[in-house]
């Protein structure tokens, strides 16, 4: 496999298959390891997958897949594609937030939205801490008292000091990957 030109589809089939058949994790490590020399590859695939993350924001699903490694292949993020990383992160911020608000107390879709916007607007304020505060005002202007305290929590842990994101981050990662885990371990389940 090229790992300099790897596409975010065969990436995700890559990682696919590793899980699926232990004869295919090497490979995958390998694959892994190469993107870490390859600044170029990474940069191409965190654009690949925000762009990936906006589609199936615009079909009204949350893409936490996608905005994971948009925003794991985008730190940091290389000059060449700063401006076009941080504009398609904003997009997909605003969007998930207005989807967010949208919808109130229900219990299938809000928690992914959730961990997906706070990973988004911290991923934000590590590449550009000025960009996030204007996001942050923004949104907090937009609240109203009809907004529920889940909206109001979510921005002000976004807001905690960066040490406090860091570990909260790399938690919701985890619970993430979790969660796809056992969508994937039911799925086969089904199959069968």
């Amino acid at each position: 496999m090229n790992i300099k030109g790897i596409s975010a589809p065969e990436y995700l089939d890559a990682a696919r298959r590793a899980r699926i058949h232990g004869a295919e994790k090497p490979g995958f490590r390998r694959l892994v390891e190469g993107l870490r020399t390859s600044r170029e590859a990474r940069d191409r695939l965190a654009i690949e997958f925000l762009t990936m993350a906006w589609r199936e924001l615009e079909q009204g699903s949350a893409p936490d897949q996608p905005v994971i490694l948009g925003v794991r292949f985008g730190e940091p993020i290389g000059k060449a594609k700063r401006s076009e990383y941080l504009s398609l992160l904003e997009r997909i911020i605003f969007r998930s937030f207005e989807l967010f608000r949208g919808v109130k107390g229900a219990l299938t879709g809000r928690p992914v939205l959730y961990f997906t916007l706070r990973l988004e607007l911290t991923a934000l304020r590590r590449a550009d801490e000025s960009r996030f505060r204007a996001i942050l005002a923004a949104f907090r202007m937009q609240m109203s008292a009809n907004d529920d305290g889940c909206i109001r929590d979510l921005l002000a842990e976004v807001d905690e000091p960066q040490e406090l994101q860091a570990k909260r981050s790399r938690r919701l990662i985890k619970e993430i990957k979790l969660r796809e885990a056992q969508n994937e371990r039911r799925l086969r389940s089904f199959g069968n």
